[in-house]
């Protein structure tokens, strides 16, 4: 017959194992971090909402102004950080902030330092993994931000990498008027600084002149402004919902008239 081994076996004399309650001051303290995390979630959602807001109501000096704000408190790279918060109402503000600092110098004429900034803390790579988000008000913003960031090269090809023209190309094909035109939007974008890079790389092996970056065109502002959209309620929990900021105004990359007819139109 088959005998457990000696190491399976409990001796005699061994007391059932107890396991000890914490003390309740332990118990109190861990009541009050969770407390206190609790609070301190709310109140940094509750000031990206306030910037979102201010960035939705802006225009002119009060918008670089609010930019140049961001920039010297050292904000910009801790709400590209927070792109990736575990908590939905939080990641989702950031999104809206980002996707507004990475507006065109129409609005703010420094927004080339804000670009390097988002650059240097690797927010597009934090903002990418948004695209594929299944929740209508994330996806709306997050495709607003990398429309208005998707005028590099470099984020271009990051998008091809992750699949996102072949998302972007679905999300066209959907019933969703919404999320049509800034999909849209980036795939205009990335089409036309593909066709900006060629000319680039085409023109410095000839020895020709360079093309300059590609110029940002802003669109009509206001609520009027086909661009203009309200998603659902921002905070999903705590306190009251606040008024819902619109997605970040879209910047479109163009390509200079006369050489249009560079246009690619195979993307992948």
């Amino acid at each position: 017959m088959f005998r457990k081994p000696s190491f399976l076996r409990r001796p005699q004399s061994a007391a059932p194992t107890q396991v000890r309650s914490p003390p309740f001051s332990d118990l109190d303290q861990l009541k009050k971090t969770e407390e206190k995390g609790i609070a301190e979630n709310q109140a940094l959602a509750m000031r990206l909402h306030d910037w979102a807001m201010q960035f939705d109501n802006a225009s002119g000096a009060r918008a670089a102004a609010l930019c140049e704000e961001l920039r010297a408190s050292g904000m910009v790279p801790v709400i590209s950080n927070l792109l990736t918060h575990e908590l939905v109402w939080i990641h989702q503000l950031a999104i809206n902030i980002t996707g507004n600092l990475a507006h065109s110098s129409a609005v703010d004429p420094r927004a080339d330092l804000s670009q390097h900034a988002l650059k240097e803390a690797g927010a597009f790579d934090h903002l990418l993994p948004h695209l594929f988000s299944t929740d209508q008000t994330i996806l709306l913003f997050a495709l607003a931000a990398i429309q208005n960031m998707c005028t590099e090269i470099e984020y271009v090809d990051k998008l091809k990498d992750a699949g996102g023209i072949t998302r972007l190309q679905h999300i066209v094909g959907l019933a969703d008027s919404q999320l049509l035109q800034f999909a849209q939007g980036t795939l205009d974008n990335i089409r036309n600084v593909t066709v900006i890079n060629a000319m680039q790389q085409q023109n410095s092996r000839t020895g020709a002149q360079s093309i300059t970056k590609p110029r940002q065109a802003l669109g009509p502002l206001g609520p009027q402004c086909p661009h203009g959209l309200h998603g659902n309620p921002i905070l999903k929990a705590g306190p009251p919902t606040p008024p819902t900021p619109r997605p970040p105004r879209p910047v479109t990359a163009s390509v200079p008239a006369s050489e249009e007819a560079w246009v690619v139109h195979d993307l992948a």
